[in-house]
């Protein structure tokens, strides 16, 4: 698969051993026991005393850089802190970038609420700029991206497809890192009494040293394969008002479906969304907004297919 050039690691977290999909490099597990995936391969399972690691990357990042992920977080509680006996947010790693020198280019972990249904994610970028997002539920996936652009002198985190935080206060002008580390659930926080380790789900983990905010790409990388949305031979496809490439009721991957069970989103061998009436089948990308659906774009006059027991009618959403 022919990736684009500003794609630098791409881990998709679907099998064993666990890869980096653009330099074919095997990621390496530190600490106790093996890696864990999800239910039907849907990601890694976080471990405690655990992380995932591949050093000498081929960043190249300078003055542009995005970081995307889907988090299936947890909430293990608060603590009490051993001085004011205020109760304070848990926190657990998520990912960091290094340079050479072993410096956080990126460093993002979760806070927990006091609540035990909710969690925030914390981004700090070069030590200069922290995001703090707003609050989403646990056990339900979620899709983050945060971009850096020091040019425009930003810095934005989106949550589920949409802008939630952002700063151009202290963004610095470049990060000039040609080579680096990433690592995941990594406890790269410190050993204070408020610091856990992450047991959630994490999946389909993407560097890329541009700064993409556009909300069609992100759409695309959100409802779509990842593998689609960063493959050049897809970038420029043109919608054809037909529900399957070919007709073909087989080249389709359900990807999404909506809480309320009105509407499921599959993706197409080409790389374009489908938007659906779900019958039988259920998957792991769960709205937790219904609205989220209704943002995509919607094309063409509508289909119908059957392959065995799944019938799909809807509409194909497209990327604009």
């Amino acid at each position: 698969m022919a990736f684009i050039s500003t794609l630098k690691f791409f881990a998709k977290l679907d099998q064993i051993p666990l890869i980096d999909a653009v330099s074919g490099n095997s990621l390496r597990v530190v600490g106790s026991g093996s890696a864990s995936l999800l239910t039907d391969k849907l990601g890694y399972q976080m471990r405690e005393q655990q992380h995932l690691q591949l050093t000498d990357i081929s960043l190249n990042i300078t003055n542009k850089a995005s970081v995307g992920f889907w988090l299936n977080p947890v909430n293990p509680g608060v603590v009490r802190d051993p001085v004011s006996e205020d109760l304070k947010p848990l926190r657990m790693s998520v990912m960091d970038i290094q340079d050479l020198g072993g410096d956080e280019i990126f460093l993002v972990h979760e806070e927990t609420d006091k609540d035990g249904k909710n969690n925030r994610l914390k981004v700090i970028v070069d030590s200069n700029v922290t995001l703090l997002s707003s609050k989403y539920t646990i056990s339900n996936w979620h899709h983050f991206w945060i971009f850096y652009d020091g040019s425009a002198g930003s810095v934005k985190l989106f949550v589920d497809g949409k802008e939630d935080q952002s700063s151009t206060s202290g963004v610095p002008p470049d990060l000039s890192t040609s080579v680096g580390t990433v690592n995941i659930s990594r406890q790269a926080l410190g050993t204070i009494f408020d610091v856990g380790d992450n047991t959630g789900g994490i999946d389909d983990v993407v560097v890329l040293n541009d700064a993409i905010s556009s909300s069609a790409t992100l759409k695309k990388i959100i409802n779509t394969s990842t593998a689609y949305a960063f493959d050049t031979s897809f970038e420029n496809n043109d919608e054809v008002d037909q529900g399957f490439l070919f007709n073909d009721p087989n080249a389709f991957t359900v990807t999404a479906l909506v809480d309320d069970g009105t509407s499921l989103l599959a993706s197409r061998t080409d790389g374009k969304i489908l938007e659906g009436l779900p019958l039988f089948w259920e998957t792991l990308r769960r709205f937790q907004d219904p609205e989220e659906a209704s943002n995509l774009d919607i094309f063409g006059d509508g289909f119908s297919i059957e392959n065995g027991s799944l019938v799909i009618s809807g509409k194909a959403v497209v990327k604009t």
